[in-house]
């Protein structure tokens, strides 16, 4: 068994292999949570990164933007299973963890930084359905 990019056992390689969010939500959570029921209609590959506690980050490989850049999603399973764009890409993801770009952390927020607005725009129209983020109901997810 390895770790995780977030310090969870998995039986995987961590950070390197590709995971459907079904997976890597399995994999990280020790349960789906319903992120699997959103393969049919997101697609896309997950990468897992590090940071976070009870919130995953992870490179989303879906569509890139008009810049050639994929989207860094977040899920969280705190109140109920949720999933937002968190980065615009890796090198804004990289750019706030090195400390170069300030951001306040609050999930979604870099939507309403100028600099970032469009990309994020773009990114949940291209790979969330046209939404910037997706609340599962606990209905929705496997227990």
């Amino acid at each position: 068994m390895g770790r995780g990019c977030s310090g969870s056992t998995i039986s995987r390689s961590p950070c390197s292999n590709r995971r459907s969010s079904g997976a890597y939500t399995t994999d990280e959570y020790d349960q789906d949570w319903g992120y699997g029921t959103l393969e049919p209609k997101l697609g896309g590959d997950c990468f897992g990164l590090h940071f976070g506690a009870d919130s995953r980050r992870f490179l989303y490989v879906g569509k890139p933007d008009s810049s050639g850049e994929h989207p860094v999603l977040l899920c969280d399973t705190d109140d109920a299973p949720y999933l937002c764009v968190q980065y615009p890409g890796i090198d804004v993801y990289l750019g706030v963890h090195a400390g170069l770009i300030e951001n306040e952390g609050a999930y979604g927020d870099l939507a309403k930084d100028a600099r970032y607005a469009a990309r994020m725009k773009e990114h949940a129209k291209l790979n969330m359905l046209g939404k910037p983020d997706i609340e599962l109901g606990y209905s929705d997810a496997e227990t």
